[in-house]
């Protein structure tokens, strides 16, 4: 951004008036107008911007993000704001020429050498539908380039511009290589090493350009961060023009600019006709055609004096090399013009792509006595159809060079091909159907054929048959049926497809770390308590998924429904398991990813954020079929599986899943854990080929470690990913302290009188119930629990599971007792009694399975009591020593 002597000097270079400078100040004071959002038809899309400092908005890949992304690095703009304050438009409309005034939001507002201004961005077809709408706000110039005059003549009041920017504009080669070296534009990226530096200069004294390929594997100690970071810094060349780099078997990579220049000159020369007029170009052999006198004609044979020439009625002429030359510089013989050569051809391939098997199959049958003897009496075909198939047979050689072409049966042409309903008739079918069939009440097809009988009647027409309506029906578009008939929710599924055709950004990223999903689901099993048998409900996974690999880069098991706090255990797993963060994070459109503290720490980490589409499931089709290989793979084929339940009335007590749950909340997260690694990350994946650990191993060897990117997981990073309460602050008690997710804490500065019934923010570790965090006196301190000794006796990983089954037990039993830290405390000491007879009951059990005729110990292995015969008691002779 600009200080404030280079904003002076940017005003006096580019001679902004007083009321362009005041419009101005309000733009960089100004917050954002509106917050975007996710939409059927766009994406909310945060991008943290490296020329900005701030969190600047989108709302189209294509469009918006496309021109942040280019402003973003190039040297020309110097700031750019979204969604400044919005300006007022005045237009007439051209349908009733009325005066039109309407608040307008452009997307950004920028200040650029030689353009300040707002600029709205579009896709093309966006444009083109709007020009169509409203002429008098869409329009194009003859340069091409699409304006708003509204847009305008309010901008030039004020000295300033405004412009519609096309997603035309949009150079994909350009920006996908902006996006994959921008790491490498950091200040913090190291430079390459003197012996790395060295190394380069030596492979490339050989020859001026390599393959990236080559050059990522020509010496072990040249890794991919020194290249492209040679790249970024101009000791290596790479236009950034030329293709994507992200392709290493494609890219190539050159000395300097001097030798990209002579390649680009040396591959691109090629011998030039110098206006040669093509059509006075005849090649003397057979089989070639000609124009003869306006008509075409086709070369048979050629002799040493004379040619034979043929035309498509199968009349031919004999004329000798000397006549033909002589007619060749008179021009009444030329050669076939090369447009009628390549419309030749388009005829000859749209007839055989027209041609299915069986009629292929017929023409090589008729092809086979083509030269058969007619008067054979093995032949199977007519003399007469015989000549007809010759006849057909030479026209179709000289139209389209395939005789066999005119062979194909035409049997599809024979009849009447016209409708036997009247044209008016069609009319009111389909006014039936846009008028009572396609309406969102779905009335059935009997009641719609009725109206169309009556409509019929009282024009006096023959009223068509059920069939031939339900047949009308089924030529619209599956889409626009449902859509009209049901909704867009429901029409979704007949949706088309978004084919990617363009040179675009991979919607799957070109790199590991490059996009990730994150989305939740409830897991289909019930886990169960190993202690005192009480069966919990089923746990939710939270999943962070990296698009390019498709490798799990981390998640988080809990019986709490999502929330940001699962985003934010999601985010720091991934950083305690990598040290990495993707670039970009695409996630629903769920309440728990737009939080003040997801996106605080989404920001702090410099992460894009993407909102999918609303109702559009496809968006999120990589998280879907993980989940569904997750339900296959896994969890269908654990005991206590909800599959079951699916249908309820169905299910018996016997198989019931909480009957067979076995799993506890800490086995099933280590049997994940251990499932991700040793099956789904090792299997090869359908898309990739390879295995997911495979891909993201071979990823970050081409495409860089980027070790400067690495995150350190310190206490600090810890207490940016802590989660706060739902009231977000706790009162203090200087005598008992505060008391947050039922547990008390203290800490020292609590001695102050001054902090006596004051609230404070507070954040708390899902990971760890011994501490939490309040902000006090401008600093977060630390408050440990009294009962913290007992606590650090037990792993993190410990206290998190002990917490959660304490909450989840009193949800159960609808308990309204507070869990205190004495409670857990109590838990703890039990869970420890309890797990010994436990242990020695299961080892009992195990040894009586396998050596069924030895006596049972019972007690400490050491000493045990063997029971071998067994006296029944009398209850009378038994004292009684408690009610109970």
């Amino acid at each position: 951004m600009l200080n404030q002597s280079e904003l002076e000097a940017y005003f006096e270079n580019e001679h902004l008036s007083e009321e362009a400078r005041l419009v101005i100040a309000n733009v960089r004071q100004s917050d954002p107008s509106r917050r975007t959002s996710s939409g059927p038809r766009s994406t909310a899309i945060r991008h943290p911007s490296k020329k900005m400092g701030v969190i600047i908005q989108a709302e189209s890949s294509s469009g918006e993000l496309a021109a942040v992304y280019l402003w973003d690095h190039d040297l020309e703009t110097h700031e750019f704001y979204d969604q400044p304050p919005r300006i007022k438009l005045e237009y007439r409309r051209v349908s009733d020429n009325r005066l039109i005034s309407s608040l307008h939001t452009p997307d950004y507002f920028i200040l650029a050498d030689g353009y300040t201004g707002w600029i709205e961005c579009k896709s093309e077809e966006h444009l083109i539908r709007l020009a169509e709408s409203h002429p008098e706000r869409y329009t194009k110039d003859e340069q091409g380039n699409w304006r708003c005059p509204p847009g305008e003549a309010y901008a030039s009041s004020l000295g300033l511009g405004y412009k519609l920017r096309s997603s035309e504009e949009n150079d994909w080669t350009l920006l996908r290589n902006l996006i994959f070296l921008s790491d490498y534009m950091d200040a913090d990226c190291p430079r390459p090493t003197e012996l790395q530096q060295n190394i380069a200069q030596a492979l490339f004294k050989q020859k001026p350009w390599m393959l990236l390929l080559d050059l990522l594997h020509a010496d072990k100690q040249l890794n991919a961060d020194a290249i492209y970071k040679l790249i970024v810094d101009g000791d290596l060349h790479f236009p950034m023009y030329s293709g994507p780099i992200s392709g290493p078997e494609y890219a190539m990579v050159y000395r300097d600019d001097i030798s990209a220049e002579f390649y680009k000159k040396e591959s691109t020369s090629v011998s030039a006709f110098n206006g040669v007029n093509l059509t006075s170009i005849i090649d003397l052999t057979p089989g070639q055609k000609l124009v003869w006198d306006g008509s075409p004609w086709k070369i048979e044979n050629v002799g040493k004096k004379s040619l034979f020439l043929r035309n498509h009625d199968g009349h031919g002429s004999d004329l000798s090399l000397i006549d033909f030359d002589n007619y060749f510089r008179e021009g009444k013989i030329t050669g076939l013009p090369t447009d009628l050569q390549q419309e030749m051809q388009d005829r000859t391939y749209e007839k055989i792509c027209q041609a299915g098997p069986e009629t292929m199959k017929v023409a090589l049958h008729r092809f086979q006595y083509i030269d058969a003897d007619s008067a054979d009496s093995n032949c199977p075909i007519s003399k007469r159809s015989l000549k007809d198939y010759r006849r057909k047979f030479r026209q179709a050689e000289f139209l389209y060079g395939n005789g066999l072409i005119g062979l194909f049966p035409e049997i599809h042409k024979r009849g009447n091909r016209n409708r036997k309903i009247d044209d008016t008739v069609l009319e009111l079918i389909q006014a039936v159907i846009d008028e009572k069939y396609l309406v969102a009440t779905k009335p059935k097809l009997n009641g719609v054929y009725g109206e169309l009988r009556n409509r019929c009647k009282d024009s006096g027409f023959l009223p068509p048959s059920i069939k031939a309506l339900s047949a009308e029906i089924r030529k619209r578009s599956p889409y626009d049926v449902v859509l009209a008939r049901s909704g867009k929710r429901a029409a979704y599924v007949h949706e088309e497809f978004y084919w990617r055709l363009s040179m675009e950004i991979p919607r799957h990223g070109e790199r590991p770390f490059d996009i990730a999903h994150i989305d939740h689901t409830q897991v289909d099993i019930q886990l169960t308590d190993r202690l005192t048998g009480l069966t919990y409900e089923r746990p939710w996974l939270s999943i962070m998924l990296d698009a390019y690999t498709r490798k799990v880069l981390a998640f988080w098991i809990s019986f709490d429904e999502p929330s940001y706090r699962s985003c934010m255990m999601v985010i720091k797993n991934c950083v305690r398991e990598h040290g990495r963060v993707p670039r970009v994070i695409v996630v629903d459109g769920g309440s728990e990813f737009d939080g003040e503290y997801f996106e605080t720490l989404v920001a702090y980490l410099k992460i894009q954020k993407k909102s999918r589409a609303k109702s559009k499931a496809r968006y999120g089709s990589v998280m879907e079929r993980f989940f569904g290989t997750t339900n296959d793979q896994l969890i269908h084929n654990l005991a206590g599986n909800t599959q079951a339940t699916r249908t309820a009335r169905l299910c018996t007590a016997t198989h019931d899943p909480r009957v067979h749950s076995v799993w506890t909340l800490e086995s099933f997260t280590d049997l994940f854990a251990k499932w991700i690694q040793d099956v789904y990350e090792s299997n090869p994946h359908k898309t990739l080929g390879i295995s997911p650990a495979d891909a993201f191993a071979i990823g970050l060897l081409d495409s860089g470690a980027r070790e400067h990117k690495r995150i350190s997981y310190s206490e600090g990073f810890k207490l940016l990913c802590m989660p706060t309460t739902r009231k977000k602050t706790v009162k203090i008690d200087i005598v008992k302290g505060v008391t947050v997710n039922y547990l008390t804490y203290w800490c020292a500065e609590f001695r102050d009188p001054q902090l006596q019934g004051k609230d404070v923010p507070v954040r708390y570790d899902p990971d760890d119930a011994s501490v939490v965090y309040l902000y006090i006196n401008g600093r977060w301190m630390e408050c440990i629990s009294p009962l913290a000794a007992i606590f650090s006796r037990r792993s993190v990983k410990q206290i998190d599971l002990i917490t959660k089954q304490m909450r989840s037990k009193d949800r159960m039993m609808g308990r309204k007792q507070s869990i205190t830290a004495e409670r857990i405390a109590h838990f703890i000491q039990y869970a420890e009694a309890e797990g010994k007879a436990q242990r020695q009951m299961w080892r009992d059990q195990e040894q009586l399975g396998a050596n069924p005729s030895e006596p049972i110990l019972v007690g400490d292995d050491s000493e045990g009591t063997v029971i071998e015969n067994e006296v029944e008691a009398d209850a009378a002779d038994l004292q009684v020593y408690e009610d109970f």
